[in-house]
């Protein structure tokens, strides 16, 4: 979904353009009467809704832990099937391993998966998964969705998977905030992937395999959650 501001500032912008074509057809003596004229007016407006509310920018809606002051962040690992192996699929070839196999039978499987890495703003030749701030008037998993269509252009028609059994999140040091992040990831399997997004102009995206990944993620932590998604064959659930 494409993120826009409040309902109230959307409102109060609406309010303002439709001041300007007020004015616009009282100064030339015209009027919108015909469905044609009605409906360029309606399309040009909503063009410019989308066009100036591409990315939230800004803290104000920040949230933060009460207890110690942690920015709260929200990611994904986007993620795709090379051979479009699918749960199924994956239970089919392991319902007969034993428990003690499991980890084994998770790490072949893992060789079908590719996950979306994403340029670092700071420095470009580095790679991260999609994350941001946690905002208030959202859910983390919203929160997590709108960062990774922001920010790496893919989005999902099916439900995300929590990667960590640590409800409290991973926390992380941070140059953006003195007490350091607590982020919440998931595992997002992509289902659609745009062509144009909120910051293509500032980022690459790029396929690689799980093994690429580790080599080419800036942050350890980020190395350490794909690890754990591997191990625990999160990505066939």
């Amino acid at each position: 979904m494409w993120c826009v501001s409040s309902a109230r500032q959307l409102s109060e912008e609406s309010e303002f353009v439709s001041h300007l074509l007020f004015s616009f057809f009282h100064h030339t003596n015209t009027r919108p009467t015909s469905l044609l004229t009605r409906t360029y007016i309606l399309l040009a407006f909503g063009f410019w809704v989308m066009s100036s509310h591409d990315a939230r920018t800004g803290r104000s809606q920040q949230r933060y832990d009460d207890e110690n002051k942690r920015r709260l962040i929200a990611g994904t690992i986007p993620f795709r099937f090379t051979r479009g192996e699918t749960k199924a699929e994956k239970d089919e070839t392991v319902k007969k391993d034993s428990a003690a196999t499991t980890m084994e039978t998770n790490s072949k499987n893992n060789s079908n998966v590719e996950v979306l890495v994403i340029s670092c703003r700071r420095k470009p030749d580095k790679r991260s998964f999609p994350k941001g701030g946690w905002e208030l008037d959202e859910t983390v998993e919203e929160a997590a969705r709108r960062e990774t269509l922001e920010e790496a252009g893919v989005s999902s028609a099916v439900p995300l998977i929590p990667i960590s059994t640590n409800t409290g999140g991973i926390q992380y040091e941070s140059k953006s905030n003195p007490m350091g992040c607590t982020a919440h990831f998931f595992l997002m399997r992509v289902t659609e992937q745009s062509e144009k997004w909120a910051e293509d102009s500032i980022r690459v995206r790029e396929w690689v395999s799980i093994e690429r990944a580790k080599d080419v993620l800036k942050q350890k932590w980020m190395k350490d959650i794909l690890d754990e998604a591997a191990i625990r064959g999160l990505f066939f659930e």
